[in-house]
């Protein structure tokens, strides 16, 4: 004989819920999932669980679009997934593998740049490879065209002067050492 002794001091296990099947006045002594849609459990009798293990279809309230999805996030054990390559970041790292020893792999192409970057570039007028030299003296022309007192006192280009800044300052902080001396020895 088992012994049971509660919480409460009583000697006498707690009754089982009945069966949740309809008509029937036995214990539901056994849990049965429902359906994805709801949470929880039934509570059922050993004949009535029998039966639903036997009729049980996880795909039943699920069109066969769903089904599908359902099967290819499977592949995956339901984590959020991208294509190799896909995201930018990845193939910027894939890149910078090889460029970072371009010398013993025969010069391999520059890492793919930002959309930052490239709007930089572009507001700069300027074409890949860049030098250091060829930067400053671009962004020394583009002042001297839109400074306030070039133009004698008229602000209309001060809107300009301020996107050519931050193009200059970004160029020279994103594009890094290694860059400016692929491009200089490009060049020479």
């Amino acid at each position: 004989m088992t012994r049971y002794k509660g919480h409460n001091g009583n000697s006498t296990p707690p009754t089982p819920p009945l069966c949740d099947h309809d008509g029937c006045t036995q214990y539901g002594t056994y849990l049965a999932p429902k359906h994805p849609p709801e949470q929880g459990h039934y509570h059922l009798c050993l004949e009535h669980v029998r039966q639903y293990n036997k009729n049980w279809n996880f795909f039943a309230s699920m069109s066969s679009s769903d089904i599908e999805r359902y099967r290819r996030r499977d592949r995956v054990g339901h984590r959020p997934t991208w294509r190799h390559g896909f995201h930018p970041l990845h193939r910027h790292l894939l890149f910078s593998i090889f460029y970072k020893g371009s010398e013993s792999h025969g010069g391999a192409s520059p890492p793919v740049h930002s959309e930052e970057t490239r709007r930089a570039l572009s507001l700069l007028q300027l074409q890949e490879p860049v030098t250091l030299a060829a930067l400053k003296k671009r962004y020394h022309s583009l002042v001297k065209r839109y400074h306030p007192d070039a133009r004698g006192g008229n602000t209309d280009g001060e809107s300009m002067l301020r996107a050519v800044n931050e193009a200059y300052w970004h160029l020279k902080k994103h594009l890094k050492p290694e860059e400016f001396k692929h491009a200089d020895s490009a060049q020479s």
